[in-house]
């Protein structure tokens, strides 16, 4: 929320000095709450910082936002300023982060999420392709972000790093039809596959090069083949049903819901 509020207030008045002072206080009340180890708060119940979703599932959107929306403030206004004195708090939420890549059955290195990234009942628990589709977003973002404060070593460490797990998103989270990534790969080598919307278009948005114009053009056809797709309805979040086995308390609100 913070990400989608903030992009729509920069879009609209991106020299304003109050909705600029606004903005940064959006982002350092969540900033402020942030636990030791760098988890940024799900929401707030009233004052109270809450770090899990409604469905107690422990989610990466939270700080995976966050920072996208500390660093898109940054590209807007040109607030150098805030950035190094804010930089060691948005290091912090990316570090969290980084600290769950982890090794699949395979060696190859991905994000291993203890929960989905932004659809709080979904169970996406492992290697998933929504969660590591943002998190090399994310990558890319604070590459840019350190190149913006002449942090040159770092800011190529994380292009290089952005490289691999690009590289290992498509090996280990393609599906074997080749036309859509997977849900989620579990450490054991495990698939689920309920052919998600939502992070196969994250995956062509912030992961694939426009070079893989044959694979892009197939992963469009699958999702366009869906019953209940943009060409002639609203998207849906996925081609499967997502089952009461596969929601948290087994709420399937969220199953037959369009997104934007």
């Amino acid at each position: 929320d913070t990400w989608m509020i903030l992009s729509s207030l920069l879009a609209v008045l991106p020299t304003d000095p109050y909705f600029n002072h606004q903005i940064r206080l959006i982002l350092q009340k969540s900033g402020s709450a942030m636990l030791a180890n760098g988890q940024i708060p799900h929401h707030f119940i009233g004052t109270k910082p809450t770090y899990k979703a409604i469905s107690g599932a422990t989610q990466t959107g939270p700080n995976v936002f966050w920072i996208l929306a500390a660093i898109k403030y940054i590209n807007v206004t040109g607030d150098t300023s805030w950035a190094a004195a804010y930089l060691a708090k948005i290091e912090a939420a990316f570090h969290y982060l980084r600290n769950m890549l982890d090794s699949t059955q395979n060696n190859k290195t991905l994000l291993w999420a203890p929960g989905p990234l932004w659809i709080d009942r979904f169970k996406r628990t492992g290697f998933t392709s929504d969660s590591n589709a943002a998190f090399i977003k994310v990558v890319y973002e604070m590459a840019n972000l350190y190149s913006t404060m002449h942090q040159t070593q770092k800011a190529k460490e994380l292009m290089q790093l952005r490289d691999r797990l690009i590289e290992n998103v498509v090996s280990e989270l393609l599906s074997k039809e080749g036309d859509h990534f997977i849900t989620s790969l579990s450490r054991t080598g495990e698939v689920k596959d309920l052919v998600d919307y939502d992070s196969n278009l994250l995956v062509l948005a912030w992961v694939l090069p426009t070079s893989s114009q044959s694979l892009i053009h197939k992963v469009l056809k699958r999702i366009d083949s869906g019953r209940c797709t943009h060409t002639v309805m609203p998207t849906w979040v996925s081609e499967k049903f997502y089952d009461q086995q596969d929601t948290y308390g087994g709420y399937t609100g969220d199953s037959l819901s369009t997104m934007g």
